[in-house]
């Protein structure tokens, strides 16, 4: 539902709305995302930027649990989808086995830390004792498939769609040294000892592991297989991958994915995607996917945090593939500051950037838990109820304000100078250069340059002066909006009677500010 001040921003952007594009959703949209026949599965919008649903733009942002929902089988996924839907959140993201956490992994009651002998995951469970007492003490049979699995995987998703939500199956995750003993693919853990390496070694070489790579194909292509009808859905190859610098691992994956989406027996041709975005000293996450930035079967760029996904908006935008930021630090322990400033850190980072070109944003989020799978209070945090009452709405305002755009014929723009010069503002835009102009500015600082996951947020008395360059003739009207709360703050008609420069002053302002100017 929306709240008293949405529907009232709505309203006064109404004007806006018809200014910056005629009626919403109209433009003319390709689906690159889908086979023939199949147009109403997800996609790329036309200008490669956004994606598009049941033939529509769209723009993803959720806050978002901790990707667990099908694999902890004490989880009430029922409740928590329909809480998305019913406040406009339109996607999730899941780990559909290969990888999950120790129990009490980072806070209690994280869903992909499910409670000993409470995963449910694609592989048969046998009778023979495993090593793994978090797997409940038994060995799988990687040979043969767990049908209460996927009867579970195939109803979250159709519970998804059922609420407007998309969901992201993520295949794989970094492995790390606390999770592979406890995996299903760890050689004490399944009859067929599969997995006779270290953890680092689990996307290493393929050539080090044939029998494990084959399992881990054999894992893609079936649940690429049972996903292959629905439309609400999807993929991401590896998150965080470690391995090899030429990407050997994910590119055998990719394979397997592709051998099964979109042929003649499973026709529906599904949205891959694989992390992007610097980390750790490489362009690409974690250094060894370099090589799929431009992989043609590489439809949308995953990212996370916010240098990385910065870095990707910087960086690949030419690629015309839609950049989404899957992970955000964890709510709330990530954000610095009290509960005011922490609100505030996770609207900067969306707002800068899908005002910057994203396609979305997902918060990762620690509210949402077994006993409290709707982020329902009281929350362990002692946050309050800040996921329903200012995470959430917040996000629905930004939603409201792109959605007043044509934003699928709007690109980066970087075409505009802000005074004074202050080292904790930042500024990020999009443009339809002569018709639709989006600006955003925040005043926060970075702990670093390189892996940073959070702003801390600089609050004070700011007012800028913005040139937005070259923009052509025309009457353009614009207006300040505050993220915050929805309101327009200040508006103001150009008259352009010839190509020139654009001069506004914004209104004094605390942490944040967005521009809307359009004919």
């Amino acid at each position: 539902m929306k709240t008293t001040a949405e529907w009232h921003y709505l309203v006064r952007v109404r004007g806006s709305l018809m200014i910056c594009g005629g009626l919403i959703m109209m433009g003319l949209l390709t689906c690159t995302g889908c086979a023939s026949g199949t147009s109403t599965c997800v996609g790329v919008a036309a200008g490669g930027h956004y994606f598009q649903y049941q033939g529509k733009p769209i723009l993803l942002v959720n806050s978002d649990h901790h990707y667990g929902a099908v694999i902890d089988s004490q989880f009430d996924y029922v409740t928590y989808l329909k809480y998305l839907g019913s406040q406009g959140m339109n996607v999730t993201r899941i780990y559909p086995g290969a990888m999950f956490e120790p129990d009490g992994a980072f806070y209690d009651e994280n869903p992909l830390g499910p409670a000993a002998g409470h995963q449910i995951l694609p592989w048969a469970q046998t009778t023979q004792k495993g090593a793994s007492a978090q797997l409940g003490g038994c060995k799988y049979d990687l040979d043969r498939w767990n049908e209460a699995y996927f009867v579970r995987l195939r109803d979250f998703v159709a519970k998804a769609k059922d609420n407007g939500v998309i969901v992201d199956v993520t295949f794989f995750n970094g492995m790390y040294e606390d999770r592979w003993p406890n995996m299903a693919m760890y050689p004490t853990n399944n009859i067929q000892g599969v997995g006779k390496c270290s953890w680092k070694d689990v996307q290493a070489d393929p050539a080090a592991g044939a029998d494990l790579l084959y399992r881990q194909k054999e894992y893609v292509k079936e649940i690429t297989r049972r996903l292959n009808d629905f439309d609400n859905v999807i993929y991401e190859i590896g998150d965080e991958p470690w391995g090899p610098a030429d990407g050997k691992w994910l590119l055998g994956l990719i394979d397997a994915f592709m051998s099964v989406d979109g042929t003649s027996s499973y026709p529906r041709k599904h949205l891959l995607g694989q992390t992007v975005g610097k980390a750790l000293g490489g362009e690409v996450a974690n250094n060894n996917a370099n090589a799929l930035v431009g992989d043609p079967r590489i439809n949308w760029f995953p990212s996370e945090y916010v240098c990385p996904t910065l870095y990707c908006l910087d960086h690949f935008t030419d690629y015309n593939k839609p950049i989404l930021c899957i992970e955000s630090a964890y709510w709330p322990g990530g954000y610095a500051g009290d509960n005011s400033l922490k609100v505030h850190a996770v609207r900067i980072e969306e707002w800068e950037q899908i005002a910057g070109g994203a396609a979305g944003h997902i918060t990762l989020n620690a509210d949402f838990t077994r006993s409290h799978p709707a982020a329902e209070p009281p929350c362990q945090f002692k946050d309050g109820d800040l996921t329903r009452t200012k995470l959430i709405p917040q996000k629905r305002l930004l939603k409201a304000f792109i959605y007043s755009f044509d934003f699928t014929k709007m690109t980066k723009n970087t075409s505009f100078s802000v005074t004074p010069s202050d080292a904790t503002r930042s500024v990020r835009g999009i443009a339809d250069k002569g018709h639709q102009y989006a600006l955003y500015l925040h005043h926060s600082t970075l702990p670093n340059k390189d892996w940073c996951s959070a702003y801390v947020v600089k609050p004070g008395n700011y007012q800028d002066t913005v040139t937005l360059n070259d923009v052509p003739a025309g009457n353009y009207r614009a207006e300040w909006v505050s993220p915050e709360t929805g309101a327009i703050l200040q508006t103001q008609t150009i008259k352009q009677t010839a190509p020139d420069n654009v001069t506004l002053r914004s209104p004094v302002y605390a942490v944040d500010i967005a521009l809307r100017m359009c004919q």
